[in-house]
């Protein structure tokens, strides 16, 4: 039949599911006070030495370093437009000479890269969950695919920007 407690059920069920959340929730809002932060003008001088010699001077070399560096957008990283990335692309555009459209479609091709492999993303949860694969084997398996389309889409946006 049923349970002879259902209110004590029912708290005990809130319990877990707080307890479960709270890590993602003080993640999120980490990264919600870090984007703030990072967008500030001490943060942003601090930074501008720093990303005015890491910054990619040639369509070649900004076209490696997005590819060499897009790992960085899985994992709610550096990169991730979620993340930390809107900060960070604010403070690349603020501090440098580059161009934004260039870190515009950079940023949207790994975009398109952590929704095909992102283990955080909830279509690639709900996914894996369903037909009962871990998500960290077929990331595995994919990357490669993943980061020639990558490498692929940051060609074009180089070459329609340029």
């Amino acid at each position: 039949m049923g349970s002879k407690q259902p209110f004590m059920d029912m708290l005990e069920l809130l319990k877990v599911s707080i307890y479960k959340s709270t890590r993602v929730i003080i993640l999120l809002s980490s990264v919600g006070i870090f984007m703030h932060a990072v967008k500030t003008p001490e943060v942003v001088d601090l930074m501008a030495p720093l990303l005015l010699h890491l910054m990619p001077k040639s369509p070649t070399q900004c076209l490696l370093f997005f590819t060499i560096l897009s790992p960085l957008v899985l994992y709610k990283g550096p990169f991730n437009l979620q993340g930390m990335g809107a900060g960070l692309s604010a403070v690349i555009i603020s501090s440098t000479s580059m161009n934004p459209m260039v870190l515009g479609m950079a940023l949207l091709s790994l975009n398109n890269l952590r929704k095909m492999m992102d283990p955080l993303d909830v279509q690639n949860i709900a996914l894996m969950q369903y037909v009962d694969v871990d998500t960290n084997l077929v990331i595995k398996k994919i990357f490669p695919y993943a980061l020639s389309i990558n490498y692929i889409m940051l060609f074009y946006a180089l070459v329609a920007v340029v």
